[in-house]
């Protein structure tokens, strides 16, 4: 049996032994090279230090994304909305 699912890792393959699931779009090699949405940002972040470029991201978009993460888990816990509370930082 083949299962397509887009909220898991797309698609399962099931036999009489067992289940897998191929994540082709995650990590993939091309042509020796690692490439997908799961390597990418490293491969980003390499680049950037060795040819010494800015981040696509910065320290403060970090702080953004502990903000969010912070008050999704938070509002999980109590059923309740959370309001983001930010800080004071200026770029």
């Amino acid at each position: 049996m083949i299962r397509v699912d887009s909220q898991k890792r797309g698609v399962e393959f099931f036999d009489e032994n067992k289940l897998s699931t191929p994540n082709v779009c995650f990590i993939q090699n091309y042509q020796g090279r690692s490439m997908g949405f799961g390597i990418d940002p490293l491969n980003d972040f390499v680049n950037c230090i060795q040819k010494d470029l800015p981040f696509m991201a910065d320290m403060y978009d970090g702080l953004e994304a502990e903000l969010i993460a912070e008050a999704v888990h938070k509002s999980a816990d109590i059923h309740q909305i959370v309001k983001i509370e930010r800080k004071n930082i200026k770029k």
